[in-house]
């Protein structure tokens, strides 16, 4: 199996038994080194390799399985990337991708015009922020046909639980910095911001789709 999920690894390495084998990618080298720390059972079928999505050392018809969870957002080039994965599976072999579809989120507040600026200007700053919605078409360009698409909506209502990665307050502080929304606007935002999260009345959203696709025998 190949994966690109770090949280994910040493639970598919228990799941093939010791008659499997699972490897986890990732392109950076530093990220391999702190994924081999942090794996505490090393009798786990479990190697760490650094590599490129984009162009795969390994030969066609590898890997029974593939996962990926949060990469084609961060991809260049996700068709190449996508072919890829599908070269390296066996024939009949099941790939897996998770992603958010971040053109889906929803963030409450009594400003829903300034939002809507602000969450275009995050999704601007990334890859592919669509990409989730993306990948039917692209396996169809690609010729596979047995594709199944699961929707998967997150709702948040403690904002502790995505804090760190989300940061809302310093992204609509850097949105006013580039002029996406004026400084009243941002100001008045903010506060109506930390009001919904003292008085446990803020509510974020995000559809995930978990595409699954079965390689042609």
């Amino acid at each position: 199996m190949l994966a690109l999920a770090r949280a994910k690894m040493c639970a598919f390495a228990r799941l093939v038994g010791p008659g499997g084998h699972v490897t986890g990618l990732d392109f950076s080298q530093r990220m391999v080194e702190v994924a081999r720390r942090r794996t505490p059972d090393f009798s786990l079928p479990l190697r760490f390799m650094q590599g490129d999505l984009h162009e795969l050392s390994f030969a066609d018809n590898t890997f029974d399985r593939c996962y990926a969870e949060k990469t084609f957002q961060h991809l260049s080039n996700p068709r190449r990337a996508l072919a890829e994965l599908i070269r390296v599976m066996k024939p009949g072999g099941l790939l897996v991708i998770a992603e958010a579809d971040h053109e889906t989120q929803v963030l409450d507040s009594p400003y829903p015009d300034v939002t809507r600026r602000f969450l275009r200007f995050r999704n601007a700053g990334m890859k592919q922020p669509d990409i989730a919605h993306r990948l039917y078409a692209l396996c169809k360009d690609l010729g596979v046909t047995d594709i199944h698409i699961e929707p998967l909506t997150c709702v948040t209502t403690d904002y502790k639980n995505i804090e760190a990665r989300a940061h809302f307050v310093e992204g609509m502080e850097l949105a006013c910095q580039h002029a996406v929304v004026t400084p009243e606007e941002a100001e008045l935002w903010i506060t109506a911001f930390n009001e919904a999260v003292r008085s446990e009345r803020f509510f974020h959203a995000v559809t995930w789709f978990l595409t699954r696709i079965r390689k042609p025998l």
